[in-house]
């Protein structure tokens, strides 16, 4: 829930008639800390006897002009939102509220349920008929092609990694670790499925190791939390490493064991080892998800706090 609320109050470009302007001279602000979402701005700040609806609404009335010259900003470090006053947040009708975001979460839930998803393409016209030519036996040529299965959250940003890898031949978005058999975006992401998301890498082993995979994984995910990445709480976004046979369980638990020698954080090194179960994949609008919707996608992944958390946790092993 909390992924789409944060997502719809990123793409909030105007609010409902009557919203209130800048607040008055001395008016309480915030600025925006590294890792702060919006969400988490409004539950810090939300008066007693308010809901976090109502907040939430507020806050994007008293930064309209914010939402509107400059989304993406709104909460990266260093922005100054103004908070509005608990009369402003009292005022805001909860039911109005409630109505508002839920309007709000509607419409994101059906872009994510097919808008915006490219039309089938076009088949190319078949070339002019040939004629036969001697067959000639030729020895196959296709190189060997491995599979890799790696949970670190949301799968749009782990594709999103993954994809720039030279060696990786195909990334795939979807499901793995639960018991429903073919199961949907909207089932997993109640949690009861036991499924979370996953990314399967298809990679030519002579062009990128195992190892390689494994080192770009690391540092894409927060290996210090379970059930949750990011602003994404719940077991469908917990991290793991799902291995497909005994060499690959090898390398990732050498890969976890370096890492919780010489990892640059405090914390413990909580991401599971495990073997790979049956990968479903998932619907067609989430694959690709960052090339076909980099708007949108650069909304979510900013306004979750992702990288800015990722830079945080593993410093100058980001920037290699």
């Amino acid at each position: 829930m909390l992924r789409l609320l944060l997502v719809l109050a990123l793409l909030v470009t105007a609010v409902a008639p009557g919203a209130a302007s800048a607040q008055a001279k001395g008016a309480e602000t915030y600025a925006v800390k590294k890792g702060d979402t919006l969400g988490a701005i409004a539950r810090q700040h939300r008066p007693a006897g308010a809901s976090l609806n109502q907040m939430l609404i507020a806050l994007q009335r008293a930064n309209e002009d914010a939402f509107i010259r400059n989304n993406v900003n709104l909460v990266r470090a260093g922005h100054v939102l103004r908070i509005p006053a608990r009369e402003a947040v009292i005022a805001i009708e909860a039911a109005d509220a409630d109505r508002l975001v839920g309007a709000q979460m509607a419409e994101f839930a059906a872009y994510r349920s097919g808008l915006g998803t490219p039309a089938a393409a076009t088949p190319a016209p078949a070339p002019p008929a040939e004629s036969a030519a001697p067959a000639v036996a030729v020895a196959p040529a296709q190189p060997l092609a491995a599979k890799a299965t790696f949970a670190a959250g949301c799968f749009w940003c782990t594709e999103e990694a993954f994809d720039k890898v030279p060696g990786v031949v195909e990334t795939v978005s979807g499901y793995m670790g639960g018991r429903t058999k073919n199961p949907t975006y909207e089932q997993v992401s109640t949690g009861i499925t036991g499924h979370t998301e996953v990314l399967q890498v298809t990679y030519d082993p002579a062009k990128v190791s195992y190892e390689k995979l494994l080192e770009v994984f690391w540092i894409n995910h927060d290996p210090t939390v379970i059930d949750r990445q990011f602003c994404d709480s719940g077991s469908q976004y917990r991290p793991g490493i799902f291995t497909h046979d005994a060499d690959q369980k090898r390398l990732a638990e050498a890969s976890k064991a370096k890492w919780e020698k010489d990892k640059p954080f405090r914390d413990r090194i909580l991401t599971p080892i495990e073997s790979a179960g049956e990968f479903w994949k998932a619907e067609d609008y989430h694959q690709d998800y960052h090339l076909k919707n980099p708007v949108r996608y650069r909304y979510y992944s900013t306004g979750c706090g992702r990288y800015s958390r990722l830079d945080d946790l593993w410093g100058k092993y980001r920037k290699k």
